[in-house]
């Protein structure tokens, strides 16, 4: 039976390389804040309570980025390591008992999945109720500057040795801390709570946990990360495009498996909460960003860039230079040269021609232009809004349509602003009036 789950996520760190006043963990991962990522693996594992420790400084900003995914936010002020960020969110977290497991994650570390997590979740339940704390390992080929962990008789773990603190031996041990650690509630915290800042720089180390955990007579498990590409954690800006363009490739892999033709996975780039139907090619410089919707059998790309509650539908496409924003496109239509479309609801079997704006800015407000099925919109129009071109509607080479006009179904507009094309008896063409 598995006991309650409470999980402490560290998001205190300053952040220094970073060279921005904006915190580490708010930076964006694939369409979303580092920390929310790490908050909502919290909630996918079952958490019962999700705390996040923070400095003064950031946190308004971070309980914006996890508002609605139930965490508290807490305030360590001021930051004194990592085991004393576990004793302010024991403090907040209250009265706790050994029927409880703490977990510990880390807000700069958005690349562990829920699979991970819940295997050490396990290990640590199935261990027993000798059992004090379960540590989340991981073998490196290069495992220079990362605590070493000393392995005990039992095959657990007896203690993690800095590497500046390490002899030869050690500094030859390739298994390491990730830091994330799952301890019993009641047991943990006398333990955390006791921790000492007798060190140089006078902080309180978690790491300490682990020896104070065995002089207690514990046993301290461990479970080895099956992929270490998901400990990438980052302090830089140059760590974090590597965290990013690992997120990048799990998430184009994962839209693979799903049927999805990704071209060229090297220079694609698909945001979280993407959804993509089976038989949709993906041609490469394409960016989907968080929330577009692509039905079955749509071709993206190349150069193509789809933004918020952009949606195809089935059989649709959008070629080069193309950007669509906040609009429908309607199945099998096809806008596949150098068009900006915003705002808008495009019907079924419409033609957008190469150079069409929808123009949906006004300087003040937003609005909407609406386009019918089987619609022909001529090169280099400019749909100002809010327009809307009827069923069969088409415009000519640079019209410019101008706000509240509306293109009658198989009505013809040319011209600067554009008028309707009618036909003189005989076959010769005229312009007349301006849509009503």
């Amino acid at each position: 039976m598995t006991r309650p789950l409470h999980v402490f996520v560290l998001a205190a760190g300053r952040g220094t390389r970073m060279k921005s006043e904006q915190p580490k963990v708010l930076f964006d991962v694939c369409g979303r804040p580092a920390l929310t990522h790490v908050v909502r693996l919290a909630n996918e594992v079952g958490a019962a309570s999700v705390t996040v420790i923070v400095s003064p400084e950031h946190q308004e900003a971070c309980a914006r980025a996890t508002e609605g995914d139930g965490a508290r936010v807490v305030v360590q002020d001021p930051p004194r390591g990592t085991g004393h960020a576990a004793q302010v969110a024991w403090e907040a977290l209250g009265e706790a008992t050994d029927e409880a497991d703490v977990l510990i994650l880390y807000g700069d570390g958005p690349l562990y999945t829920a699979r991970t997590v819940r295997r050490l979740l396990e290990a640590h339940v199935a261990g027993g109720e000798d059992v004090g704390g379960t540590l989340l390992t991981v073998e490196l080929d290069d495992p220079s500057g990362y605590g070493r962990v000393v392995r005990s008789a039992d095959g657990g773990v007896d203690r993690i040795v800095e590497e500046l603190d390490a002899d030869e031996a050690t500094r030859r041990i390739r298994e390491v801390n990730t830091g994330i650690v799952v301890l019993r509630a009641g047991t943990g915290r006398e333990v955390v709570d006791g921790l000492s800042s007798d060190n140089a720089k006078g902080e309180v180390y978690l790491t300490d946990a682990v020896l104070a955990l065995r002089e207690r007579g514990a046993r301290v498990g461990r479970v080895g990360l099956e992929d270490h590409r998901e400990g990438h954690a980052f302090n830089s800006i140059a760590e974090l495009s590597v965290v990013r363009d690992l997120m990048r490739r799990r998430i184009v892999e994962g839209h693979q498996a799903n049927g999805v033709d990704v071209v060229d996975p090297a220079t694609t780039w698909i945001d979280v909460d993407v959804t993509i139907g089976a038989g949709t090619r993906i041609l490469p410089f394409t960016v989907l960003g968080r929330g577009v919707v692509l039905g079955r059998g749509c071709v993206v790309g190349p150069f193509s860039h789809l933004r918020v509650a952009a949606e195809l539908a089935d059989g649709a496409e959008i070629g080069n230079f193309v950007e669509v924003k906040n609009s429908r496109i309607g199945e099998r239509s096809k806008a596949k040269h150098l068009a900006y479309l915003g705002d808008a609801s495009i019907g079924a079997g419409t033609n957008i021609g190469c150079g069409t704006i929808t123009a949906n800015w006004d300087g003040t407000a937003k609005h909407r232009t609406t386009i019918g099925d089987g619609a022909f919109i001529g090169s280099g129009t400019v749909l100002i809004a809010p327009s809307r071109v009827e069923d069969g509607g088409r415009t000519g080479a640079g019209a410019i349509v101008r706000r509240d006009s509306t293109i009658g179904p198989g009505e013809v507009y040319v011209g600067v602003p554009a008028r309707r094309l009618e036909r003189r008896p005989g076959g010769a063409d005229q312009n007349e009036g301006g849509p009503s």
